[in-house]
């Protein structure tokens, strides 16, 4: 048996790197079963099953320290933000989108702002330090002047960083500048709309090769332009605005929204220590939560649970034929005593 590490999926084929060979691998029965779901990143033991060709069938995943579901990957390090200053033109909406999205899943961004030669240094710094400003990681790169890639470089390795953003913002061309063995395709942004167009169309982990280290590791993603907030309560947005701990804590209601209530501390300090892009995408991420709520809570989904409490025990309830079989038995009882009476 064998260890290795999945790096691209392709239909029901994982393809394993172990020890620099590539093996393409289906997934054993048994697994399938059990439904158990295998994402790039993951460790695998798998065992070969032809001599003359890398095939092989996965026995078993190792357990994950993280995922993200989307992209659907998994054991990373950081994710790498990547937002281009123009073309397509930046947006604070979309940056806060998937910080908050890493922030929910525990996974430590890097924001990288690309296309550097297209700004001129006041509106870069102006850009970049609000997100500095407030504790996060940030780099500015351009592809044309190599300017940020020595520093970059030193962000990435002996680490597995997945890849982010909208399309065309640069994520294949910033993979090929770090290794030049690697092609990735690359397109122009549009002209007519100013959108990027996707050029990665799967996910894959490519090992960048860095010298003196074997375990850099970047994962590109296709580009996504929308992240709902579908998967959150209002109450628990502002925790993912990390600038706001700070100040919730002094806001007179304990269930401050920081929308339109008195002696909200947020609101208090938004333009002079809340940045007001940010305020502004809390609002409109907090409208999408209330949507999800009111969702949940008058869809009527309800989840059957297959057991009971009674009295502090617990019950296996039976199952719902078993239960028709049940009742049926009894009517039948009860017509039988009654023709007999």
């Amino acid at each position: 048996m064998r260890k290795g590490k999945v790096f691209k999926i392709h239909s029901d084929f994982y393809y394993v790197d172990s020890n620099a060979a590539i093996f393409e691998c289906k997934l054993k029965e048994v697994l399938k079963k059990q439904k158990q779901n295998v994402l790039v990143g993951d460790n695998v033991f798998f065992e070969k099953i032809k001599q003359t060709n890398n095939q092989g069938v996965i026995y078993q995943v190792v357990d994950r320290k993280n995922e993200l579901t989307r992209p659907k990957v998994a054991n990373i390090n950081q994710a790498m933000l990547v937002i281009a200053f123009k073309e397509p033109n930046l947006s604070h909406m979309q940056i806060n989108r998937f910080l908050c999205f890493f922030e929910y899943n525990k996974i430590k961004p890097l924001i990288c702002f690309n296309k550097a030669d297209l700004c001129n240094e006041n509106e870069i710094e102006k850009n970049v330090n609000i997100y500095k400003n407030i504790g996060y990681e940030t780099i500015v790169t351009s592809i044309q002047t190599d300017e940020g890639f020595c520093e970059l470089k030193n962000k990435l390795i002996n680490k597995t960083t997945v890849l982010s953003g909208v399309s065309g913002v640069g994520k294949s061309s910033i993979v090929n500048k770090l290794n030049s063995q690697l092609i990735l395709k690359t397109n122009k942004v549009s002209e007519k709309n100013e959108r990027g167009t996707h050029t990665t169309r799967h996910l894959q982990m490519y090992n960048l090769n860095f010298e003196n280290s074997h375990e850099s590791f970047i994962i590109d993603t296709p580009g996504f332009s929308y992240l709902s907030f579908d998967f959150i309560m209002p109450n628990e947005l502002d925790s993912l605005f990390i600038e706001f701990n700070q100040y919730n804590k002094m806001c007179k209601f304990n269930n401050c929204t920081h929308t339109n209530e008195q002696c909200c501390n947020i609101i208090n300090n938004v333009g002079d220590n809340i940045e007001v892009s940010r305020y502004e995408s809390y609002l409109s991420f907090l409208n999408e939560a209330k949507k999800y709520k009111e969702k949940v809570t008058y869809s009527g989904n309800k989840v059957e649970l297959n057991y009971k409490t009674n009295q502090q025990k617990t019950y296996v309830k039976i199952s719902d034929k078993k239960r028709i079989d049940s009742r049926r038995l009894q009517k039948q009882k009860i017509k039988n005593k009654i023709e007999e009476e």
